[in-house]
């Protein structure tokens, strides 16, 4: 039996689950994130979207932050498939098992890239969602791994996924308008911000006010919020607006012990006060106007 762990987190892991699914029908799959792949005791044929542990024999994954380390220990094979500038890990993984024939591949790998490359659509936004509202519940997630697997791209016609959208969309539309009239109230569509939205705002929806002022035509946005995994620390989130080359997201976050891409990277903290000070040092250095913007979000729901 083929042994797996991919990111549990996001679109891009649960719809390489699905690749594997499509492959390896009876495959054990482990839905992990970057910091329980160490934690975990366990062999693994392939880890998926995460940094690669010791007891694994291939890692296909998409961060520069992994593939530094892997080659400053000495851990990358010549079996292991880590290509930073590939959009999305399912992407590499579709073609490592040769599914690029497979239609429905072909669609979870475009659902993989839209929602790593900030380019969600509103089903795939939804997908997002439910993910998020699933973290830590390894039985919820291989079922949508499953129903993405047997449905491509029509994933919402599954009935226990439309319960899912029901049961999380009255507060998803409070927060959108929420999040809405607020970023109206900031009058901001340009330069760099920094949004402190810890304890403010339900974990799926956190760093969905990034998107909305990037797509106002801010170069950048850094957002602090908590941890669902681990509620005493802070995740740290920065997303770069795709035809800006203001900043180096995976470059400033590295310096928090975290990583990702150029566009968009993350990192943990305990030290809130601290990680603030550094964004702001970060962010005025590279502004040209030697100006950012910092606000602290009201608490929602």
């Amino acid at each position: 039996m083929l042994r797996v762990a991919v990111h549990g987190d996001d679109c891009d892991g649960i719809c390489s689950a699905a690749l594997i699914l499509l492959k390896f029908p009876n495959a054990k799959i482990r839905f992990l994130n970057p910091r329980s792949i160490f934690t975990v005791n366990e062999e693994f044929d392939l880890v998926v979207d995460l940094p690669k542990p010791k007891k694994c024999k291939v890692n296909i994954d998409h961060h520069k932050s992994n593939l530094e380390r892997l080659k400053a220990e000495g851990l990358l094979s010549p079996q292991d498939v880590v290509d930073p500038n590939a959009p999305a890990a399912a992407l590499l993984l579709m073609k490592y098992l040769n599914l690029e024939n497979d239609k429905k591949a072909r669609e979870l790998v475009e659902i993989a890239v839209a929602a790593d490359t900030a380019r969600h659509t509103e089903e795939t936004l939804i997908l997002d969602k439910i993910i998020k509202a699933s973290l830590n519940n390894e039985k919820n997630l291989l079922r949508i791994a499953k129903i993405l697997a047997e449905k491509g791209k029509d994933f919402l016609s599954d009935e226990w996924l439309k319960k899912k959208q029901k049961e999380i969309e009255a507060e998803l539309s409070k927060i959108r308008s929420f999040l809405k009239d607020f970023v109206d109230s900031l009058g901001v569509n340009s330069g760099f911000v920094i949004v402190d939205e810890i304890d403010a705002i339900s974990y799926h929806s956190a760093k969905d006010i990034a998107h909305m002022l990037l797509d106002r035509g801010c170069d950048a946005v850094a957002v602090l919020y908590r941890d669902a995994s681990e509620p005493s620390k802070i995740r740290i989130s920065i997303r770069v607006r795709r035809d800006s080359d203001a900043i180096d997201a995976e470059e400033i976050t590295r310096k928090l012990g975290g990583g990702g891409h150029k566009k968009a990277a993350g990192a943990i903290t305990t030290d809130v006060k601290e990680a603030i000070f550094m964004l702001l040092n970060e962010f005025t250095e590279k502004s040209p106007t030697k100006s950012v913007v910092f606000v602290k979000l009201p608490k929602i729901l």
